[in-house]
């Protein structure tokens, strides 16, 4: 297997989470994505899956996983090649100013956060990030208000950010906005760590759900 091994976002996210469940099981035991999602039973790295879970096992996978429900890897399915920004991609939002690229990545970004959870924690932390990136009043609503129509080469690159999994959008996002500005990369952090914890305590909503995020957006 090759190196299994978590950049510092992810592993902020995984820690001080734990499993719900109060009874141990056997190595390689299934867990339904049910009790994932609802924080019932899961090891460490499944919380909150598909959205803002972690990494899939390696080792999980084939019956070799020895870490059990402390493993900060992901044990429940996952694409064999999920939705990611390629190198192209990232260096397209680099060239960008800050104020441009997200204003294409954060109408996406809060469009994923809003089918998970709309409490004033996780819009306080969102308005936080979009500070950061020049937003000044903070608020999503501005935000998409201000987000100009992509153009036919940012197109692509839009339709990518809207395929990822939440979780790897913040991770891949936060590091390509920072631009050298490290509380960019912190507060999207904040916001990962912060719904995975709302995954743990099973307070997020699963990613079925038929929760109309427009008309939240329009409330805010």
């Amino acid at each position: 297997f090759g190196d299994q091994t978590l950049p510092d976002m992810e592993v902020s996210a995984a820690a001080g989470l734990v499993s719900h469940s109060g009874v141990d099981q056997p190595l390689g035991a299934p867990q339904s994505e049910a009790q994932v999602l609802d924080g019932s039973a899961c090891n460490l790295g499944s919380i909150g899956h598909p959205n803002v879970c972690l990494r899939p096992c390696l080792y999980f996978a084939v019956g070799q996983c020895n870490n059990g429900d402390s493993c900060a890897f992901c044990h429940l399915s996952h694409p064999k090649r999920p939705a990611h920004l390629d190198k192209r991609h990232r260096e397209m939002l680099r060239a960008m100013p800050l104020h441009q690229s997200a204003a294409l990545v954060l109408p996406v970004l809060k469009r994923k956060v809003l089918e998970l959870d709309s409490s004033a924690m996780t819009l306080a932390l969102f308005a936080q990030l979009a500070r950061a990136c020049g937003f000044a009043d903070g608020l999503a609503g501005n935000v998409e208000q201000q987000s100009p129509k992509p153009v036919r080469e940012h197109r692509m690159l839009v339709a990518t950010l809207k395929a990822m999994s939440l979780r790897l959008l913040l991770s891949s996002t936060g590091r390509t906005l920072a631009q050298g500005r490290p509380e960019v990369e912190a507060m999207a952090e904040n916001l990962l760590c912060h719904l995975r914890s709302l995954a743990s305590a099973g307070i997020a909503l699963p990613a079925s759900s038929s929760m109309d995020t427009r008309s939240l957006t329009s409330s805010q």
